[in-house]
Order: structure tokens, then sequence, then C-alpha cells
């Protein structure tokens, strides 16, 4: 079978499945609404929305021989507990980024920080479930361990995109519907500036409404 479900009777092949399962929800639900986001809502380029990615990619390069030395020497559940606090810090980061002024560098720490991560994550985690195997079930194990990962990511990016459309329809609804014109403000606004720019206004204010937490969640 590609995989084969007997492996998990691992309990070390298990758990570390376990955790790249949460590792892909981190990871690509944290980068699957980032190009949606800085394009529609901050007006990034599609060149400066991709390099935003540069900014995850060179801490996980920089960052993987130091995992790798450090795997052996260090308890791994320390390497494992350290990811999981940058991963989480900088997806918190991440998170609260709304303002329609964001700079690029404004995303430099969170992405560095998931970055660090995902190599004190992944390295460790690799190590441990191919040490507890045998050789024959090592392929086994490191296909489970890379199916829960990507079940992990599409689960979390397929999750994010049902609510950010649903919460973007909600707001881009109350939105429209104050954008009368019996309004006053909207009267005022039509009088210096074509219809159009009223219509990308109100779309790009409920894309950011959209990718900001209720209130109470900050």
């Amino acid at each position: 079978p590609v995989v084969d479900l007997r492996i998990l009777r691992n309990r070390r092949v298990w758990a570390g499945s376990l955790l790249a399962f949460t590792l892909g929800i981190a990871v690509f639900g944290s980068s699957s609404p980032l190009p949606q986001f800085t394009q529609g809502s901050l007006s990034y380029t599609p060149t400066l929305s991709g390099l935003l990615f540069i900014l995850r990619a060179v801490p996980i390069a920089l960052m993987t021989p130091v995992a790798v030395r450090l795997t052996g020497k260090v308890d791994p559940r320390f390497m494992l507990g350290a990811g999981f606090a940058a991963t989480s810090l900088g997806s918190y980061l991440q998170a609260r980024i709304t303002a329609p002024t964001a700079s690029f560098w404004d995303f430099f720490v969170p992405l560095a920080l998931t970055g660090v991560g995902s190599a004190l994550l992944w390295i460790p985690l690799t190590v441990a479930i191919l040490g507890a195997t045998t050789p024959r079930a090592g392929p086994k194990a490191a296909a489970f361990t890379s199916l829960a990962l990507q079940l992990g990511g599409s689960i979390a990016v397929a999750s994010l995109a049902v609510l950010l459309h649903a919460r973007e329809s909600f707001h881009s609804t109350i939105i429209a519907g104050n954008l009368t014109p019996a309004n006053p403000v909207v009267h005022q606004f039509l009088e210096k500036s074509p219809l159009p720019l009223l219509a990308q206004l109100a779309y790009a204010q409920s894309a950011i409404l959209a990718a900001t937490p209720p209130m109470g969640w900050n």
C-alpha cells in the first residue's frame, strides 16, 4: 500500500504524525491567506507579495544546519517546544497585522519566527521518528509523517478559505447596506470621486475586516 497504517502501532510514529499534522496546520494555514491579504487589502504587487515568502525561507535555510547539529546533543523535546513556541508567536504576530498601511518589513519578524520554528520542528521530529523504526519500516514512517503534514495543511487551507469567504461576504453586506445615496457621507464622496472607487474601497475594507479577529480575540 502507498501508506501502511500498521506503522501507527509504533507510538513515536503516531505521536510524530500528530505533531506533523499540527505543523502543517500552522505553516500552511498562515501562508495561504497571505497573498490574498497583501495583494487585495494592502495593494502589494504580485512580485512583492511573493517576496514575502523569502522572509520565511531564509531563516529555514539558515536554521536547518543548526538544527541538524543540535539533534543528538539537545533533547528533541526542548527543540520541539522551542519550535512550536516560535511558530505560535510568529503566527500570532502575523494575525495582528491588519492595518491597511502595513509595510513589507512589518511581516519580517512574524515570518522569520515561523521559519525558525519550522526548522526546529521538522528536523528533530524526522530524526526522532526514523530513529524509533527499523530500516525497513523507515520509509513507511516517513511517508505517513509527510502525509500527516500535507493533510494538516490541506485542512487548514480549505477551512480558512471557507471562513474568510463567509466573513468577507458578511462584512460586504453590512458595508453595502450603509453605502446608499441617502447617506450624506456617500453623497459627498460621490460628488468628488467616481462610483468604482467607492466600490473598490468597500471591497478592501471588507477584506481587512474579514482578516481581523473579532473583538475580544486580541
